[in-house]
């Protein structure tokens, strides 16, 4: 049996999401965890649907991999791992699905309304980034194909931040951070609305910067079926999450709006 699992975790507590040797990470911990309780049959049917920079925080990503277990008592067993990963439910999936194979990728940014002040405007300078572009200046030079399409982003406040929504069916290494980055660029006058354009059709070179990785969380990854969730799980996991970050609200204002959205999240059906 193939089984798929949404989860989420506080990426700020682990060095990125990709398993390293010396260091402890989101999937490395995952992983561990399922070779050591024998639930996993087989490593290499092991996938990730997306491998987050460190510090990146998510609330809907989702691994795959073969097992014997009931996907029930995989879901409890897994709210063991950490305190701060937390498993949300499941669905029974093809032999062959592979989650990175998805229908949608939704990020969510926290940016500081200091340089941007004019919602209208930062929808402006967002809006040149929708559609399908070749984004080889927004992501790491070792990517080979760039050609991505951004469904919608969409801009909303929360008290001193813009959420900024983005919207896609896959983003390159770094590429929401970057997006970010040159609009940061652009409202401190570093760079023009026509330098991103020309970037964005790959007539030019620039190195944007990343921005801080801390104020991006993967939202979602969507497929054409629903996961079952564990209202059980569901309240614990919300118990644990809104206790986490009242503690996390006080080192940053960013984790008043996320506790706010995760509790929201969570609620029970």
């Amino acid at each position: 049996m193939r089984i798929a699992v949404k989860f989420g975790y506080d990426g700020t507590l682990f060095h990125g999401y990709q398993r390293q040797k010396n260091a402890e990470t989101v999937e490395g911990k995952i992983l561990n965890f399922l070779l050591e309780k024998q639930i996993l049959i087989e490593k290499p049917g092991f996938a990730s649907a997306s491998r987050t920079d460190a510090g990146v925080s998510a609330l809907g990503n989702v691994i795959a991999f073969n097992t014997m277990e009931k996907p029930e008592k995989i879901l409890g067993m897994l709210n063991t791992v950490s305190d701060a990963i937390w498993f949300l439910g499941y669905a029974i999936v093809p032999e062959k699905f592979n989650p990175r194979h998805a229908k949608e990728r939704w990020y969510r940014y926290f940016l500081s309304k200091r340089n941007w002040r004019d919602r209208g405007k930062l929808e402006q300078a967002l809006s040149v980034f929708t559609g399908v572009h070749d984004f080889r200046n927004f992501a790491r030079p070792s990517e080979r194909k760039t050609l991505r399409e951004i469904f919608k982003i969409d801009v909303s406040d929360a008290d001193s931040f813009w959420v900024i929504d983005l919207h896609g069916t896959s983003f390159l290494w770094g590429m929401a951070r970057k997006i970010i980055g040159a609009v940061e660029e652009l409202a401190t006058g570093r760079i023009t609305e026509h330098q991103i354009l020309e970037a964005l059709n790959a007539r030019t070179s620039i190195d944007f910067p990343l921005a801080p990785p801390e104020f991006l969380i993967l939202m979602d990854v969507r497929y054409d079926f629903e996961f079952v969730a564990s209202e059980t799980v569901k309240r614990r996991l919300q118990k644990k999450i809104e206790k986490k970050f009242r503690t996390l609200v006080v080192e940053n204002e960013i984790y008043r709006n996320l506790r706010k959205m995760v509790s929201g999240s969570f609620s029970p059906e």
